[in-house]
């Protein structure tokens, strides 16, 4: 079971550590490179940097087994929430 923290935030960071302390495999994804200092370093957690559109976030999916999505981004990233939900 892989986890997709949808971040960019500080509660994003937060529930990052949280994921982390249960040792659960998470992948984080932001669209800023200055975001990946909020994120602890642990082995079961990976950090993504780039937009998803609709033909890379099924291959995403895919790629990394997700089987849970968390949407902890921004109130205002609405495009990358509504293409988790589709």
């Amino acid at each position: 079971m892989t986890i997709w923290l949808i971040g960019g935030t500080q509660e994003s960071a937060e529930l990052a550590q949280a994921i982390v302390s249960c040792q659960w495999p998470c992948v984080v994804t932001m669209t800023t490179d200055s975001a990946r200092s909020l994120y602890p370093i642990a082995p079961t957690l990976r950090l993504r940097v780039g937009q998803l559109n609709l033909e890379t976030i099924h291959a995403f999916i895919h790629i990394h087994a997700i089987h849970c999505i968390i949407d902890a981004s921004h109130p205002f990233a609405v495009a990358v929430s509504e293409l988790a939900i589709a």
